[in-house]
């Protein structure tokens, strides 16, 4: 028992926790971002990319999902952005939702529920948006991230540690998901924040029901 004990200190010493694929996420968005700027197809506004300039990078708009058959847009969009603090409000929530859960369910568990969520929002976006209108952001798939991580969380042991990762979660989650009981916004795709957030539940749920012992 001992030497197994010593075995399993020694692989848990040798485990990576710095989120790496979640730092791979943020760099893309960040590039996706300095593209939108450098090279526009049409100008913007200041700091912020044109509508033409986003659907010509991938924006989500359903008109060209259902009809063009375009359906790649509803991944790409989750990588652009439509300004400076946009970009910053997604990058930060990101980094929390993504930090936690590579090291609760791995890098490649992260990043296909990145994917996921994003396509979950962006079904849900086409879903109750006008078919004209450009949806672009990482906020669904990150939703989706931040509801998977606080259920996935539920693997550890009822104490602080799991206390701690349910209310830093639930801090941008929820107030994430208020919006959606008001009149909302017009620049806010709160059908993509739903949409991402319950794609992240469900499939949260379905790794604590299946995670071997």
């Amino acid at each position: 028992e001992l030497r197994a004990a010593a075995q399993q200190h020694e692989q848990v010493a040798r485990f990576d926790t710095r989120p790496l694929a979640t730092y791979a996420l943020l760099a893309a968005f960040a590039v996706m971002f300095v593209i939108e700027l450098a090279w526009p197809l049409l100008p913007g506004d200041g700091a912020s990319p044109s509508v033409g300039t986003l659907i010509a990078l991938g924006g989500l708009q359903q008109v060209r999902v259902e009809e063009a058959g375009e359906w790649w847009r509803m991944l790409t969009c989750a990588f652009l952005h439509g300004g400076v603090m946009h970009l910053v409000f997604n990058g930060v929530a990101m980094f929390m939702a993504g930090g936690v859960l590579e090291n609760l369910i791995g890098r490649r568990w992260m990043l296909a529920l990145f994917v996921i969520g994003a396509l979950g929002g962006s079904a849900m976006s086409m879903a109750v948006n006008d078919d004209l209108v450009t949806s672009v952001g990482a906020s669904g798939a990150i939703m989706a991230l931040l509801a998977a991580a606080m259920i996935a969380s539920f693997r550890l042991p009822a104490g602080p540690a799991r206390m701690q990762i349910l209310v830093s979660l639930g801090q941008i989650l929820i107030p994430g998901l208020l919006p959606l009981a008001t009149s909302g916004g017009d620049k806010v795709d709160f059908g993509a924040h739903l949409g991402g957030a319950l794609t992240g539940a469900a499939a949260g749920l379905l790794l604590l029901a299946t995670w071997p012992r």
